[in-house]
């Protein structure tokens, strides 16, 4: 990925924001209908279809892709009097048109949201927020001024039991947290991105030109259309697409922002298909507080679950584990009196003895359950992700997931990719907001180019 300063993103964005509020749409009263338009209609646009579609207060009005049975699609699932088109310009143009959905690949998330912001769109952007960490910038400073209202699509941040997690934490039963697990593993052809390719796909069909933007011009390539997540250039992979849900939840829960270090591992150990992007990679992250997050991905084995699921919050006083094997919330309590018992056979036996016995002399503290389910009782009032968007844009009130959530949780896997990439320890410099290698043991560091 280009790096760029922080200072030349943050120009160019005032330059992009010129025309916003030319193209302001109407906000819709609280009783109105929220007119919608969707982006991308791929496998994460036809999901998040059928979840919009749903919502009385909500209308889809028109859907843009570059693949014609994309298209089609949209109007076989939500209404086939919808107007669809392969050019997202189409959508931005029309006054009636409140919010739009952006489902896209990665490498257009960012023209497409900076394009919605001038157009006087509220935008729900899929996760990751952007390609890269400068792209970030350039996001945050165009909602800074603007009026509109972003979210970002990663549905954990809202969920009732990350409120109950960041609950239990705040509480401190966890006592000081040290280390932090995440886990997922799958083997299939779809979850690791291989998914099927239409028997229409061509260039007749799919507009090419369009799909590679700024990336690299290259000749038709199906593979990489559809299957773009397993390719640098157009995504980041497991840490951009699969990471990033939990670290979103996990700032939100741990009230975290962005970690001071990464380090990486992995490789194509499974599906050596032409990728370019690893199918398993491990990542330690070091976070201000003084501790570590571990995540761990395996694309080539679903058998991992039987050792480790979800995230495990370890304390010095308990382990809170979420949708673990026994689901919801799981809190994991330390026996006080291990964690204070010590041993003395290595002394002489004098001493050995003197010291056993003021250890037994210990007033023995209580035990506490060992294992406690926390329950999270089930609220069919809570809104889902998206209802929380449509309830921003007609109340006008910030998102559950706003531009600078968004950029945190996407800083820290383009930090993961880039400490694979690099093979080394990355961080951030705090003057320009770039990436950089930290050269271990010279207390110095390597500015990327």
């Amino acid at each position: 990925m280009e790096s760029h300063s922080r200072r030349s993103f943050i120009k160019s964005s005032a330059t992009l924001l010129g025309a916003v509020g030319a193209g302001v749409s109407r906000m819709p009263a609280a009783s109105d209908k929220v007119n919608i338009g969707f982006i991308g209609f791929g496998i994460r646009g036809n999901y998040l279809g059928q979840h919009f579609k749903v919502l009385p207060d909500v209308t889809i009005v028109t859907v843009a892709d570059l693949y014609d049975g994309y298209l089609q699609n949209a109007r076989e699932t939500i209404d086939d009097r919808i107007q669809t088109t392969k050019d997202y310009r189409v959508v931005l143009d029309r006054k009636d048109i409140d919010a739009v959905i952006v489902a896209t690949p990665e490498h257009w998330h960012t023209r497409i949201v900076l394009d919605a912001i001038s157009a006087g769109k509220d935008i729900y952007i899929e996760k990751p927020m952007t390609w890269s960490v400068e792209e970030g910038y350039q996001i945050m400073t165009a909602m800074k001024n603007s009026s509109r209202i972003l979210q970002v699509g990663s549905g954990r941040k809202s969920l009732p039991t990350t409120a109950k997690a960041k609950e239990i934490v705040k509480s401190g039963v966890l006592g000081k947290i040290n280390l932090v697990r995440y886990s997922d593993f799958r083997n299939s052809i779809d979850g690791a991105w291989g998914y099927p390719i239409p028997p229409d796909a061509s260039r007749k069909t799919v507009d090419w030109s369009q799909f590679l933007g700024s990336a690299p011009k290259i000749s038709w390539s199906p593979e990489r259309f559809f299957r773009w997540r397993c390719w640098w250039e157009y995504s980041g992979g497991i840490a951009t697409d699969l990471f990033v849900h939990q670290l979103t939840a996990l700032h939100e829960i741990l009230s975290l922002k962005v970690p001071k270090s990464a380090v990486s591992h992995g490789g194509i150990y499974r599906w050596n298909d032409g990728r370019t992007v690893p199918d398993v990679m491990g990542t330690f992250f070091e976070y201000p507080g003084d501790f570590l997050l571990e995540m761990c991905v395996d694309l080539g084995s679903s058998k991992g679950h039987i050792q480790a699921h979800g995230e495990a919050i370890m304390g010095s006083e308990a382990t809170m584990l979420i949708g673990g094997p026994d689901g919801g919330i799981v809190l994991y309590r330390e026996d006080p009196n291990q964690v204070r018992r010590q041993d003395a056979k290595q002394f002489p036996r004098a001493l050995r003895e003197q010291f056993e016995a003021e250890q037994r002399a210990k007033e023995p503290l209580p035990i506490p359950k060992d294992k406690e389910v926390v329950e999270v009782p089930s609220d069919p009032a809570w809104p889902t992700h998206q209802q929380f968007f449509v309830r921003s844009i007609k109340q006008r009130t910030p998102s559950v997931e706003d531009a600078e959530v968004g950029h945190n949780a996407a800083t820290a896997c383009h930090m993961a990719n880039y400490a694979f990439r690099h093979n080394c320890k990355a961080g951030i410099d705090p003057q320009t907001g770039k990436l950089i290698a930290l050269e271990t043991g010279s207390g110095r560091a390597r500015a990327s180019h």
